[in-house]
């Protein structure tokens, strides 16, 4: 706010700072403030990253917590080149999952703003191709594991797969391989801490176990400091599913 404040009306947070201000998943806090500010206009407070433009639209900006920032659409487009891509990856999920942005609006902007040619603007078009008509993972966790999957040669598996017995439902995995009968839970703390939620969990396997279905769980600690493991053992679940060990 003091940054926008020092440099004039029409100045915005924006980059990583906004992305902060959007609180997307994986933005490291930056300790230097990021504004947009227009071309020849409005002056440059010191201790700040100040980028110039010819205007902002007033489809790219918005008011947040009080502070003028970009929009979830500008700020993606304008991290994109700064981002590693999981990360990239991870905040545009997280955007599409809180229904702050759509994917037809996001491919607008982007080919607005960023053209062909423009760091970051490939892998954008990408992960936007990638998404039409797809379930969204519903955590950053999911995201990781279904890239770790890729990375490993195995089939992609079908994400947040309704199981039905009879005509119940009866579950909704994170990943599963239906052909099989193999799913995947990505465990995370937060979602599967306490009794209550540990004894739906448990009765819920049972379910799945009785219906043939196996179920392999896999949390953050495995992802991190057991990748090769996690994905052996799906290739061997996999495996055995399919009758080929």
């Amino acid at each position: 706010m003091a940054a926008c404040l020092a440099a004039g009306s029409e100045a915005a947070v924006s980059h990583r700072c906004a992305a902060r201000l959007w609180e997307l998943p994986g933005v490291r806090k930056e300790p230097t403030a990021e504004i947009w500010i227009p071309r020849g206009r409005g002056s440059r407070p010191r201790g700040t990253i100040v980028h110039e433009t010819r205007s902002l639209a007033g489809v790219d900006t918005t008011v947040l917590h009080a502070i003028p920032v970009t929009s979830i659409a500008r700020t993606l487009i304008d991290c994109a080149p700064l981002w590693r891509a999981g990360v990239l990856e991870e905040a545009l999920d997280d955007a599409l999952r809180r229904g702050l942005i759509s994917i037809p609006m996001l491919r607008r902007r982007a080919d607005r703003l960023a053209p062909c040619g423009r760091a970051g603007a490939a892998e954008l078009r990408r992960l936007l191709a990638s998404r039409d008509g797809d379930r969204l993972p519903e955590s950053v966790l999911e995201r990781r594991l279904l890239r770790l999957i890729a990375r490993a040669g195995l089939p992609p598996p079908d994400i947040q797969h309704e199981i039905f017995d009879g005509g119940r439902l009866l579950a909704r995995v994170d990943l599963a391989y239906p052909s099989v009968g193999l799913a995947i839970e990505a465990d995370g703390y937060r979602y599967h801490a306490g009794r209550g939620r540990w004894q739906r969990d448990l009765t819920r396997r049972n379910a799945l176990t009785a219906i043939g279905w196996h179920v392999v769980h896999v949390t953050a600690e495995d992802l991190q400091m057991r990748p090769t493991e996690v994905c052996q053992t799906i290739a061997l679940a996999l495996a055995r599913a399919d009758g080929h060990e």
